[in-house]
């Protein structure tokens, strides 16, 4: 029957869609959200123990990596490369990693030590592909093949490839789970002129590895709607947090 054939490709993109969903869902990035979702939250100012989940604002605390295939400024990323083979996309690379940084909320700071072991779940922000409808541009074209080891692009034969990459920029809001203690340090902002400064460091150990999704479900706002992508800091909190680094 006509238009037969648009709906088995509707239903065909549908399912793959599905697939996608539920593999954000229940794979590996899927239970770091679900983890940080059923944690109650703590703010910043006075927490310890075990099990925490913090929710703030980005500041980076040295300087910045690079996304691998975009090369934006960031404190964490996640990238994957993907090549068609067959009827299939099959990952070839997986690549992710972190800084250390300040989570700021309306109590404190808190410094998040990547230095131990960590997980994370970043929202897709930037994607590309090649082939006839391909939307990778030169550059993401040349730095996705160099990972791969391979060579010159335009070649005949050349395999068809894809990439996402997520990354957790300065100003974002984000959720941290993971052990924490009151540390002094002369870094920390300063209590008052008789206390010692200090803050709460939250860091990953052997039997709790630190947590780290920008993702609205970890967050706490609504799971899988539109607006999922991370929000910047708004003027006001710019402004805060220029003046809590000042002091």
């Amino acid at each position: 029957m006509p238009g037969d054939g648009v709906i088995a490709v509707a239903i065909a993109i549908g399912a793959v869609g599905l697939a996608k969903a539920a593999k954000t869902y229940w794979g590996r990035e899927g239970r770091a959200q679900r983890a940080l979702a059923a944690r109650p939250r703590s703010r910043i100012h006075g927490a310890s123990g075990e099990r925490l989940r913090v929710v703030g604002r980005v500041r980076r605390q040295t300087e910045t990596l690079r996304a691998p295939i975009s090369g934006r400024p960031c404190v964490a990323f996640q990238a994957f490369i993907d090549e068609h083979g067959g009827d299939e996309w099959r990952n070839r690379l997986s690549l992710r990693g972190a800084r250390s940084f300040v989570i700021i909320d309306d109590s404190g700071e808190a410094l998040v030590d990547t230095g131990g072991p960590y997980e994370l779940s970043l929202v897709t922000d930037q994607r590309g592909s090649t082939g006839l409808l391909g939307t990778m541009g030169s550059a993401q074209l040349q730095a996705v093949r160099s990972y791969l080891g391979l060579g010159a692009p335009g070649a005949r034969g050349a395999p068809r490839l894809r990439y996402r990459e997520a990354v957790l920029q300065e100003g974002q809001q984000v959720a941290v789970g993971g052990s924490g203690s009151q540390v002094v340090s002369g870094q920390a902002p300063s209590a008052g002129r008789r206390e010692p400064p200090r803050w709460l460091v939250l860091r990953g150990t052997a039997n709790e590895t630190l947590l780290i999704s920008n993702w609205l479900r970890a967050i706490g706002g609504r799971w899988f709607a539109r607006d999922a992508r991370p929000q910047r800091a708004s003027a006001s909190t710019s402004v805060a947090t220029k003046k809590a680094t000042e002091t």
